[in-house]
């Protein structure tokens, strides 16, 4: 800070099964204190104790050892205020960091391995360099630490000095994620420098720059070491070529086209967009067509077996449907990546309101053998979160400006989590916060425009390698209320005061078959601790540590769980055809009324109209009777009235 005084940020927790619990963080601190020009100071402490005590149990006031410098280059002592030699490399921020176990006995039973963002680049710019931090020996929680190494570098060069990147900011932080027997993977997203004049550039032809690729590094010795020769433009990193995303994303439309998956569109559904015409007015027609867009914010995991998988945010591909704009006809045959027969129609263009958009798992048992054993599914929809206008809503993000490009700061914010059970091999946990209520406005034409109202956590579970997922379930549930804290100059404001917005969601390291260790944040609206007051991190926040259990195939409506508020969600599937089921819950016994509406606001039908008990319940809705439109359902019962829009395609 500005007087030197250290601030922690960016805490993490190391521990495995039989180590010493480890507190990793960084300091925020000045020069002389050991911060470069942006502070970025990296320490840990354990417990020696350990975990537990001689009888048994949790050990809550055991003392952590005073902190080490995990940058050995940090030669002055945290704190000590005396050198003014910052560490060397300097400013060392956000961090993955853990520890696993070690195969290597000559360095002790566990290891410490670091992912940290130098951020020593000009005001501004983007962090161009990642080092990786391991320990040379890991002895009762004591690490004696190697100096940091280079790791990851947006402005990388290849053998020949060829850069591998378009440059800073185009390629994210590395994520890693190590197993048991020392087989792991490090992965980033972004767009690789696909020039190739000489057309000498290993792989360079895998990745036409059509979209983000996936880029990935492996390690077979508790990362001493990851691949360096071989793979995109000799650099050492594979790949994922764009003919996995074509047959990934065709395999998956195509099964939706083929069970009339009442959801999603089909291969031959005709799109148009509002606003979208051409000079005479008329609707611009647009097709679904292959091909996916990731986005940087992905997370990964390294299975039992060696196999890697991948979660990312991604959006849907559509081809203008005229003058062979959904054909690949583009670019002349003799010059390379020019866009010949690379796959994608000539006319792409990406749409985040599609049913489908959101959150994607793909899969290789052994990436390092080639393309042919990528396998996909679709985790979680979140079409609904990007379309969402997010900056004209009370619950705006600190990366929700309204530029009109809302949905980057959702897939930014929002950002996929997913690990593994350390029971079943094929057993996987997802998690992510998301939009979870929403009110409707109306401009003069009947346009409408989702407003964001509350924030909650949602879970899904896989029991077959992520093949197959569960359907996604708010496991938090708590809703935003209360009217909105004054806006001063000094203490923020502007959300409402009794805001339930949870948010920076971890998974544990490892889960179990029936339950997951579960870490969020959610910000206290009424104590304003920044004073720009962008976004959630300038108020306190308090952090919730729970573990998360269920047997999903005991789920049902009507348990004896009674609800903490009165909700009713949105109609699933929607768009239907005709038949859709709506869900609502009752905190408390009341009459309910649930009417349907055509878009005009006219009265359609009752629905129901009969007193409840608190519970939760199911209604299914048969709109075979009805013509294709948009309908509006809206509900009210001891007072609150909620409605949502439902879409029928027949």
């Amino acid at each position: 800070t500005g007087t030197g005084t250290p601030q922690g940020r960016y805490p993490s927790a190391g521990f495995v099964e039989g180590a010493k619990p480890t507190a990793i963080w960084n300091e925020y601190t000045n020069a002389s204190y050991g911060g470069g020009s942006t502070g970025g100071f990296p320490l840990h402490s354990y417990n020696p104790l350990g975990m537990i005590d001689i009888d048994g149990d949790f050990e809550e006031g055991a003392n952590y050892t005073n902190t080490f410098t995990s940058n050995t280059g940090c030669i002055e002592p945290a704190g000590s205020g005396t050198g003014g030699i910052p560490c060397d490399p300097p400013d060392l921020w956000n961090g993955n960091a853990m520890l696993i176990p070690n195969g290597n006995p000559e360095q002790g039973d566990y290891k410490f391995l670091g992912a940290y963002t130098s951020w020593a680049v000009p005001e501004g710019a983007s962090p161009e360099k990642t080092y990786m931090i391991t320990s040379n020996f890991h002895w009762n929680g004591y690490n004696v630490m190697n100096p940091p190494v280079l790791w990851a570098d947006d402005l990388e060069e290849n053998a020949e000095g060829d850069s591998v990147w378009l440059g800073a900011g185009y390629i994210s932080n590395p994520d890693f994620h190590i197993n048991a027997d020392g087989v792991g993977y490090m992965v980033q997203v972004g767009w690789g420098n696909i020039t190739d004049i000489a057309g000498n550039d290993d792989d360079v032809d895998l990745h036409s720059g059509q979209n983000q690729g996936i880029f990935y590094k492996m390690t077979d010795d508790y990362g001493d070491s990851w691949t360096d020769v071989g793979g995109f433009k000799g650099s050492g990193y594979h790949v994922i070529p764009d003919a996995v995303s074509l047959r990934l994303t065709d395999s998956l439309y195509t099964v939706w086209t083929e069970e009339e998956n009442e959801y999603y569109h089909h291969y031959g559904d005709s799109l148009w967009f509002e606003g979208d015409t051409t000079e005479d007015g008329d609707y611009i027609p647009y097709l679904m067509t292959p091909g996916w867009r990731p986005f940087y914010t992905c997370e990964m995991r390294t299975d039992s077996e060696g196999g890697l998988h991948i979660v990312f945010p991604t959006l849907r591909s559509i081809c203008y449907d005229k003058n062979g704009g959904c054909d690949d006809n583009d670019g002349p045959d003799d010059i390379p990546n020019s866009g010949d027969d690379d796959g994608y129609a000539d006319s792409l263009y990406y749409t985040w309101t599609l049913g489908g958009s959101g959150i994607w798992h793909i899969y290789s048992p052994d990436p390092m053998s080639g393309e042919d054993n990528w396998t996909a599914s679709l985790v979680h929809d979140m079409a609904l979160d990007y379309e969402a206008d997010w900056f004209a809503s009370d619950i705006a993000t600190l990366f929700h400006d309204g530029d009109g490009s809302d949905y980057l700061g959702t897939m930014q914010y929002f950002y996929p989590n997913i690990t593994m059970s350390a029971e079943s091999e094929e057993t996987m946990w997802f998690a992510i916060s998301g939009m979870s209520d929403y009110e409707i406005e109306y401009d003069a034409d009947s346009s409408e425009t989702y407003i964001p109202t509350d924030i909650d956590i949602w879970m899904a579970k896989s029991t077959d390698n992520g093949h197959h997922w569960s359907e996604v379930e708010n496991v938090t549930n708590t809703p935003t209320t209360g009217e909105l804290v004054p806006t001063t100059p000094t203490t923020g404001g502007g959300y409402p005061s009794e805001a339930a917005l949870e948010s920076g969601i971890h998974l544990a390291n490892q889960g179990m078959d029936e339950s997951v260790g579960v870490f969020y944040q959610m910000m206290d609206p009424n104590v304003n601790t920044i004073d720009d007051n962008d976004g959630y991190e300038d108020y306190k926040n308090w952090v919730y540590v729970g573990v998360y259990g269920i047997h999903w195939e005991d789920v049902a409506i009507g348990k004896e769980n009674i609800p903490s508020a009165f909700t009713l969600k949105q109609n699933y599937p929607n768009p239907f055809n005709p038949i859709t089921q709506i869900q609502y819950e009752m905190k408390s016994a009341g009459q309910v009324n649930m009417e349907l509406f055509d878009i005009r606001g006219a009265k359609v039908r009752t629905l129901i109209n009969e007193q409840k008990p608190a519970g939760s319940y199911e209604f299914t809705f048969d709109g075979l009777q009805l013509s294709s439109g948009i309908y509006f359902y809206s509900m009210t019962a001891n007072g609150f009235t909620k409605t949502r829009k439902l879409v029928l395609m027949k």
